[in-house]
This record gives C-alpha cells, structure tokens and sequence, in this order.
C-alpha cells in the first residue's frame, strides 16, 4: 500500500535497491495509477491500442533476432492499428518492454520514445 503512493522517480530509484523490491516496484500495478494520472487526458483507447500492437511486433521480432536498432514506424500491418505512431526501442530496453509493460508505456511516453500524432486527444 506504501509503494503504491510513491512518485514515478521514487519507484525507479527503490528498483534500484535489491532485486525484490525492483520486482515490486516495477510490477504494472505500481504504474497503473501513474499513467492513467498522468496521460489518461492525452492517451485514448487508439493510442492504447498503438502501443499493444508495437509491443507485440517487438516480442515477435526478439523471437526472430536481435533488436538493436531503433524500432521505427509501422503503419498499416494490422486492422488493430489506428494511428501512425513511433516506437523507438534499443537493447538496454528490451526487458523492460517484456516485462514491465505499464512501467514501459509510462516511461517510454515521459522520455518520447514512443509517440503519435496529437490528434489522439480523447
């Protein structure tokens, strides 16, 4: 309940202290709050949905090689894609991607990693 209402900041910096509490700290039930505060007025069920399909395109070509390059744009592979959005990805973050999906969105949509075109606006 503690780690719950601690800020993103704090909850990177508490995964860095051991192992268990990194697993916690990440969990997606740590995140959940943060990115609905945060992004839920900007990211609507398009961008959601944006961000699920890269994420599944990412895993599938980690199966395939190794991802180290940026990402890059997709568009138009998939009924579910809506948008023409940008997901730019390295090795050092291939777990987190994997792993730690709501953490990973939050993350990835602070630092611009990933982004789309502003007409998402719910």
């Amino acid at each position: 309940y503690i780690l719950k209402r601690l800020s993103p900041q704090d909850l990177i910096r508490l995964s860095q202290v051991c192992s268990r509490l990194r697993n916690i700290s990440r969990g997606d039930c740590m995140w959940e709050k943060h990115v609905e505060q945060k992004w839920s007025r900007l990211v609507g069920d398009d961008a959601y949905h944006e961000w699920k399909y890269h994420t599944t395109k990412c895993k599938e070509l980690l199966v395939d090689q190794n991802l180290s390059e940026p990402f890059g744009t997709i568009s138009g592979d998939s009924p579910s894609q809506r948008l023409h959005s940008y997901l730019k990805i390295n090795r050092t973050l291939i777990g987190l991607i994997k792993n730690h999906s709501k953490m990973a969105l939050y993350i990835f949509l602070e630092t611009g990693r990933f982004w789309f075109p502003a007409q998402v606006y719910k």
